[in-house]
């Protein structure tokens, strides 16, 4: 058996100024940012993880200098983490991804509401079985001028796809997209 670790996929991730500098100018990114969360016991994820507000700020200042004029968004299941990155930073909108494991915010209708009290301009919605078996969540969403994007491997049917569609979900975001939608649905 091989003891030779140097292999590709276990590489160190390319740093988010590489990134910025290879992709095309025109196109928009989806900045994912990942922060250790407590567990509903109150342990954390990870050990000792940097503070918060000093995590923030070396990400922001990254962005702000390789960025250039590309358009993205910031997202996170960290609610606080989006919560600071909307108020340190006005060059790209902050959504909150739902699912997370915050104590308070364990229903997508509170997470929905945490989006609207804090003026984060979109909401990431999650796909979980609160979103199918309630068809009044995405009206009640968009009431207050929020976007919902849905995501999850729940949207593997077309049935699906039309009942979240029809109820007004923004977009869906799944694998194999050409396996699931008819001829007839816009890709947009």
């Amino acid at each position: 058996e091989s003891k030779n670790f140097d292999y590709e996929d276990n590489q160190p991730f390319e740093t988010l100024k590489d990134v910025l500098e290879r992709m095309d100018a025109n196109c928009g990114i989806n900045f994912e940012i990942k922060y250790p969360q407590t567990y509903s016991d109150g342990h954390w994820e990870a050990e000792k993880p940097l503070e918060l507000n000093e995590y923030i700020d070396i990400i922001v200042k990254a962005l702000y200098d390789n960025i250039g004029n590309r358009s993205g968004i910031i997202t996170s299941f960290h609610v606080d983490l989006c919560s600071m990155i909307h108020l340190k930073q006005n060059k790209l909108r902050a959504m909150s991804s739902t699912g997370t494991r915050k104590l308070n915010l364990h229903t997508t209708r509170a997470a929905l509401l945490f989006c609207w009290a804090h003026t984060l301009l979109r909401a990431w919605v999650w796909m979980d079985k609160d979103l199918l078996a309630d068809n009044t969540l995405i009206p009640f969403v968009k009431s207050r001028d929020l976007y919902v994007y849905v995501w999850g491997t729940q949207i593997n049917s077309q049935q699906v796809i039309d009942q979240l569609v029809n109820n007004g979900a923004d977009g869906l975001i799944f694998d194999k997209i050409d396996k699931l939608l008819s001829q007839s649905t816009q890709i947009v």
